[in-house]
């Protein structure tokens, strides 16, 4: 009996076979990317509504929502020490009550205060090392290290990074400052108490709780090294009181080196191209668009803030809780 004799593939047939997978590993691949995508900027919004709704279930049992930071009142006009911030306070309301229990949090304790306990700081320090995934985004892959706490002498070192950040202000000047900040609060969270929902005249549907902020957004000069990446138990910055702004005034995805770029600093930024997810005061999530009219300037050298409400562009208008401008966030 004759054997069949095995035939092999011909170089061409080959090439042929090699040419229709890279067709449709070109036809599939944009695809997936696409899918993996759309799914990242899902996992970021319901990151977004899970603090939303941590926030309203705080003031439903506290009522009033936590202050943007612990801020002592007797604080001076800087403190070199990072103050716990709002996402501290929602731990317990995010099933991180491990987290919080160790952390401690009180308003006259700032994080280094914790950090150096000679009874359970190493636990503390681990806890501030520690990734919480609801604070987030997916899709922001600048970083995966934790960000640089104050300098490398520090007992803590480095803390990890969040994505998003409370609405504190839209840069109007006021008579009352916060003690040892920048600003006046006109937004949703405060330094030195806790917001009502009935203080939010401007509703609910129409009032922004928290937004983005991306990782090192701002170009890295004069130690800016934390200035757009919000602390996991911070509220943002380097450590002073007066750069912990927690706020999201100034026009979207703004991204520049310029050293008074408070638009950069204080803003919020995505790696969502076109915008950034917030989430209103009533739970519901939202795409907000870089285009959004705002009361900012959009040259790098001129950062004048709306020196009046009237002054308020859409975005100014979403921040603040009472400034009787009502703007639908749907609209």
């Amino acid at each position: 009996m004759k054997r069949r004799s095995e035939r092999a593939f011909t170089l061409v047939e080959l090439l042929v076979v090699i040419g229709i997978i890279g067709i449709l590993v070109g036809i599939f691949l944009p695809a997936v990317q696409k899918i993996r995508s759309t799914s990242r900027r899902t996992q970021c919004s319901v990151n977004l509504r899970n603090l939303g709704l941590a926030a309203i279930n705080y003031e439903a049992a506290n009522q009033k929502l936590p202050r943007g930071m612990q801020l002592p009142t007797a604080i001076p006009a800087t403190t070199v020490d990072e103050l716990f911030g709002w996402s501290t306070s929602l731990l317990p309301m995010l099933e991180q009550n491990a987290a919080f229990d160790v952390l401690k949090p009180e308003p006259e304790i700032s994080i280094l205060d914790r950090a150096t306990d000679p009874a359970d700081g190493a636990e503390v320090i681990k806890v501030l090392h520690t990734q919480i995934p609801v604070y987030n985004c997916p899709s922001d892959t600048t970083s995966t290290t934790l960000n640089r706490y104050r300098t490398a002498s520090s007992a803590i070192q480095f803390m990890a990074k969040s994505n998003y950040v409370a609405a504190n202000d839209t840069g109007l000047p006021r008579a009352v400052r916060e003690i040892g900040t920048l600003r006046a609060p006109n937004g949703a969270f405060h330094g030195l108490k806790g917001v009502t929902f009935t203080a939010i005249e401007d509703g609910a549907t129409n009032t922004i709780l928290f937004a983005e902020r991306m990782y090192h957004g701002v170009n890295q000069e004069n130690n800016l090294d934390l200035s757009n990446g919000s602390l996991q138990f911070g509220s943002r910055g380097l450590g002073q009181a007066n750069d912990t702004q927690f706020g999201c005034a100034g026009r979207i995805n703004f991204f520049s080196s310029f050293i008074d770029n408070d638009i950069g600093e204080h803003g919020v930024s995505s790696a969502h191209q076109g915008g950034v997810f917030v989430v209103a005061a009533d739970g519901s999530t939202h795409f907000i668009s870089e285009g959004i009219q705002t009361s900012y300037s959009d040259t790098i050298t001129n950062t004048t803030s709306p020196t009046q409400s009237s002054e308020f562009g859409v975005w100014e208008r979403l921040i603040a809780i009472a400034d009787s401008q009502v703007v639908n966030i749907l609209e």
